[in-house]
């Protein structure tokens, strides 16, 4: 697929290695995200991402979600479905944060 070249500022585009580091994607991969989710959400005025996050995480129905959030949701499950190391690091990461709070060893865990 050939690609634009498009001028970002450099505030912008820190923010954007952050986020794609995090999420375990490339700069252009985070871009083209921000953009799909950005296009669905000024499609509906009520659009909440806070909604379509909170489903994701099993704590709000996605039959509750208005059409344009069902389809950011559906775009985000298929972005963690092709990349879940970007989920379940995050999730080791805090269940390894929570067992050492209650003061379990985990420098064996996994091993």
């Amino acid at each position: 697929m050939a690609g634009q070249a498009v001028r970002l500022s450099e505030e912008l585009i820190a923010e954007v290695r952050r986020e794609a580091a995090t999420m375990s994607r490339s700069i252009a991969g985070q871009v083209e995200h921000w953009l799909r989710i950005g296009r669905i959400a000024e499609k509906s005025p009520g659009f909440s991402y806070e909604r379509v996050r909170a489903a994701l995480q099993a704590e709000y129905a996605y039959d509750d979600l208005s059409a344009e959030e069902q389809e950011a949701y559906l775009v985000e499950q298929g972005e963690l479905m092709e990349n879940p190391a970007a989920v379940m690091g995050g999730f080791f990461d805090d269940m390894r944060a929570r067992h050492e709070a209650d003061g379990v060893d985990t420098k064996n865990l996994g091993d």
